[in-house]
């Protein structure tokens, strides 16, 4: 892996098996130079002839209507569409963030069901990739009933294109208003996962976070879904040294997943907090050492998974106030852990939590 920072972006670049990947994120301290970071990002897209494969963008919302004035046409012609998050008009928030997934080598393809773009597609040697990004079809219906939209479009969507849910191995789920409706935002998804029988199968890697997003909907989200093309590739669940399974305490999802191809592995952490193997959330009210203890889970779920922190290519830390955010850079300075990363402001799904990671690492073989 080899990382870089051009023009305050900073990139990791894997190269495996003919294709290169890009993973790029900056996060902007004043609105002024906003809409130069992501003149930036394009003319390096441009310049290095990488198609994005994801972009997630993180903004307030006067900002939102900035970058849609000047970018509107440049964001539409995008091969994958963007997933728009809100953030807070605060002092320690960064008015614009944003993340990117690039890669070049081979195609990338939308994937365009019922006439609208929902995400995008690409392959390597080994494996068919999908990552999709899904709204409710009405956001005027109940949160649960957005939920249970949300799922039956992932399907949909992947059945259009010869893969099933089974094939998910993480979701990012964007929960407006999460602590209000979070038992039945679960609800929903154990719904989902018992008609299709994903619980017999692998429960995907997950991150159920509480930030807006500019549509109003009630929750934004993401899928990546993977299908090895032959038996050299293998997807497994990674389990937590430190903690027990996320479904003894009724959340549906798998503490990591892994995928383990011939010339490169990925692994997928799903949020993780201060949370014991028992269950119960350690250190409420402190952020200081929730943040610790989270670290000290993520290193070893990392570890039992066979990779270490440089093997980092993106990553979000959530907080309840943006004011902790300096707790974070002096924890990973205490424990020299230096890993690219965006810090938001968002609620946790319980009211004690105050601190939140999730991580992606590549490793090549």
């Amino acid at each position: 892996m080899e990382k870089t920072t051009v023009s305050n972006l900073n990139i990791a670049q894997i190269n495996h098996d003919g294709t290169t990947e890009f993973f790029i994120d900056t996060q902007c301290k004043t609105a002024d130079n906003s809409v130069n970071a992501l003149t930036k990002l394009f003319n390096f897209l441009q310049d290095t002839g990488a198609n994005a494969a994801n972009i997630r963008i993180y903004a307030t919302d006067d900002l939102t209507s900035d970058i849609l004035k000047f970018y509107s046409d440049k964001l539409n012609d995008l091969t994958c569409p963007v997933t728009w998050i809100s953030q807070p008009d605060k002092e320690m928030v960064y008015p614009l963030s944003f993340q990117v997934h690039a890669v070049s080598g081979i195609r990338v393809q939308p994937i365009i069901f019922e006439n609208k773009k929902l995400g995008c597609r690409f392959a390597d040697t080994h494996t068919d990739y999908a990552h999709l990004h899904i709204l409710p079809e009405n956001k005027n219906a109940t949160n649960f009933d957005q939920t249970i939209d949300i799922f039956n479009q992932m399907q949909y969507t992947l059945n259009s294109i010869g893969l099933d849910y089974s094939n998910t191995l993480r979701t990012w789920l964007f929960i407006d208003d999460i602590l209000s409706w979070y038992k039945q935002f679960n609800k929903a998804r154990d719904n989902f996962y018992t008609r299709h029988g994903i619980f017999n199968k692998l429960v995907p890697a997950s991150t159920g976070i509480g930030v807006a997003n500019p549509s109003g909907c009630a929750l934004a989200t993401e899928l990546f879904a993977a299908r090895p093309k032959n038996k050299t590739v293998r997807i497994e669940k990674i389990t937590s040294p430190l903690q027990c399974e996320a479904l003894d305490y009724k959340s549906a999802f798998s503490r990591a997943t892994k995928l383990t191809s011939p010339d490169h592995s990925r692994l997928y952490v799903s949020g993780t907090a201060s949370i014991a193997q028992s269950g119960e959330t350690i250190f409420p009210d402190d952020t200081a050492n929730q943040i610790e203890m989270t670290m000290k889970v993520v290193d070893a779920l990392i570890k039992n998974g066979g990779m270490d922190w440089p093997n980092t290519v993106l990553a979000m830390v959530y907080f309840k106030d943006s004011k902790d955010f300096p707790l974070f850079d002096e924890c990973c300075k205490w424990f020299s852990i230096d890993i690219p990363h965006v810090k938001l402001e968002a609620d946790i799904c319980r009211h004690d939590l105050l601190f939140e990671i999730e991580l992606m690492l590549i490793k090549t073989n």
